[in-house]
């Protein structure tokens, strides 16, 4: 299949890369059908989160384990039972400013997506130790003092 998108023109997938959101994202709960696009072939530290229900409905996701490889022992208590048995991928929405350093990730609410990818969900942390917006210049540096 073939569809158009917000920051990659024109791109194929395949029915099994579509990632369900049963209760869609804060804010576009009626978009619940998405695919997830990494920036870097390579890597998936950055990635984009493509509605394939509405091209010009794109969210830049930042790989979060990547960078604080602990967030997902703080934050395992918050991970819905309906993921318990998956091996989880956990992201950050990100707001990017023209200077990077000043570009933030929503640590307060991640998305899960399962390893099949098939299905993902978005929560709100109660752990208060994680901010709406987390700046990318303190995320990167605590990626470089832990290992992953």
């Amino acid at each position: 299949m073939q569809i158009m998108t917000k920051y990659f023109f024109s791109i194929d997938y395949q029915e099994e890369e579509v990632i369900s959101f049963e209760n869609g994202i804060f804010g576009f709960e009626d978009y619940k059908k998405f695919i997830l696009i990494p920036f870097d072939r390579d890597n998936n530290n950055i990635c984009c989160l493509q509605s394939i229900e509405e091209e010009t409905l794109a969210f830049i996701l930042i790989n979060i384990g990547n960078f604080l490889p602990s967030y997902k022992e703080d934050i395992l208590y918050s991970i819905p039972n309906s993921f318990s048995n998956d091996s989880l991928s956990i992201y950050g929405i990100c707001v990017i400013s023209e200077i990077i350093s000043q570009s933030t990730a929503n640590l307060k609410c991640p998305l899960f997506i399962s390893s099949s990818k098939t299905k993902g969900i978005q929560v709100i942390l109660e752990n208060n130790n994680y901010p709406f917006k987390y700046p990318f210049s303190t995320l990167m540096t605590a990626g470089e003092d832990e290992t992953c």
